[in-house]
């Protein structure tokens, strides 16, 4: 019985998948405050330009949490692909004995 599987090419995509989404996020940076100057309503500009600042302040975080997240994914293929690596030498040479 397997207790534990691991999808190495799930995260691997998953990996690329947010190097990408980091890299969108990154060209991002300017783009909400011009949306704001686009809407017509004063009330819908104030919302949009609120937005605008908090998507300033909080972007770089959530890019930075994005990328640690795609490094973990990383991470996890690398060691448990050697431990799975490690584990399949071991058997072949308990086998050739």
């Amino acid at each position: 019985m397997v207790d534990l599987r691991v999808d190495f090419g799930v995260l691997d995509a998953m990996q690329r998948s947010l190097v990408v989404v980091a890299d969108r996020f990154e060209g991002l940076g300017g783009q909400a405050g011009v949306e704001g100057r686009i809407w017509g309503g004063s009330h819908v500009r104030s919302v949009m330009g609120e937005f605008g600042e908090n998507w300033k302040s909080h972007r770089g975080r959530l890019i930075e949490d994005v990328r640690k997240l795609g490094e973990r994914c990383a991470g996890t293929v690398e060691v448990f692909g050697g431990v799975d690596g490690g584990l399949a030498r071991s058997v072949q040479g308990t086998r050739a004995r």
